[in-house]
């Protein structure tokens, strides 16, 4: 990717007339795989990382309620660091001339699906703990890290 490709992705009006699977697809799946219903969030990088969060917290996550004293807590049914780092991740490592960005929910667990392999000398495994890092888009990852979206250490966190 030229360092202009990237552009239209992070602040363009239409991202998607250039990259046409450019968006996340987000669906509530029953136990037996059957989707339920589905969204799609649409836009440049930006847009979707305001809109993705948004759209779990309205439509397709709980929120476990707990009281302090008098007062009412709503926790989210999944830790916000994890999502957010589900999230990043898929947007900042993708190939972008492949397949959407697949978020499935389920009752238990949800899964995030993206188009792109790990590079070589990373392992599923070795994700768990501090290792180096390998944007495979270097301009998006600049733009993530300046606007104090990720460290680009490649810390687990």
């Amino acid at each position: 990717m030229t360092q202009l490709a990237g552009q239209p992705l992070l602040f363009g009006k239409d991202p998607g007339k250039f990259y046409p699977s450019q968006f996340v697809k987000i669906g509530r799946f029953n136990d037996e795989e059957e989707p339920l219903f589905h969204e799609e969030v649409e836009g440049n990088l930006l847009k979707i990382l305001e809109e993705v969060p948004r759209m779990l917290d309205h439509k397709f996550l709980k929120r476990n309620i707990r009281f302090e004293g008098f007062q009412r807590i709503e926790v989210w049914e999944y830790p916000i660091e994890a999502l957010r780092e589900m999230l990043l991740n898929a947007l900042a490592h993708r190939i972008y001339q492949g397949a959407h960005i697949q978020l499935r929910v389920y009752e238990h667990h949800l899964s995030l699906w993206n188009e792109g392999p790990l590079p070589m000398d990373i392992s599923a495994e070795s994700l768990k703990g501090p290792h180096v890092s390998h944007p495979r888009n270097l301009l998006i990852a600049g733009v993530l890290f300046r606007a104090g979206y990720i460290d680009m250490w490649g810390t687990a966190r």
